[in-house]
Parts: C-alpha cells; structure tokens; sequence
C-alpha cells in the first residue's frame, strides 16, 4: 500500500492542524471543507480515522480523504539537508 501515492512536502509539527494540512497539500478547498470530512470521517491518516482537528503525522504518513484522494505526507526538513 501506498504505492502510486504523490509524495507532499510538508513541514510536520507535532500534532499538526488537520484542516489546514489537507489545505496545504491540496487534498481540499477550504478549512470549512476539511473540517466538515473530518466531523463526517471522511479522513484518515495510515487507516486511522481521525474525528478531531489534531493529530500525529510521521513522515511518510499516507492521508486519505474521501475514496479517492490520497498523498503521503514528507518531513520538508528531511529534505533540505
């Protein structure tokens, strides 16, 4: 699994805001967007759904909204040394 799944840059803190990664990443329009998947469980990272606005995020973690919108979430930090 995850195979095929568009490598995002991120940087990833702790327990990052959900709704404005999935923003950030392009998975969603808007916040009031994410917010609503998320209250409907429409979000899951690595097969977890996830029911509040935070929550932990390794690098290589895959978020999956909806069926059919997927990306694997990479520590920027990783990237620039």
């Amino acid at each position: 699994r995850g195979e095929g799944v568009a490598p995002v840059a991120y940087h990833l803190a702790k327990n990052p805001d959900i709704s404005r990664l999935l923003v950030e990443i392009g998975l969603v329009e808007s916040r009031s967007e994410a917010n609503r998947l998320i209250k409907q469980g429409a979000v899951s990272i690595d097969g977890k759904k996830i029911s509040s606005g935070t929550a932990p995020i390794q690098s290589g973690s895959i978020i999956k909204v909806g069926k059919r919108r997927f990306a694997k979430v990479i520590n920027s930090d990783t990237l620039t040394q």
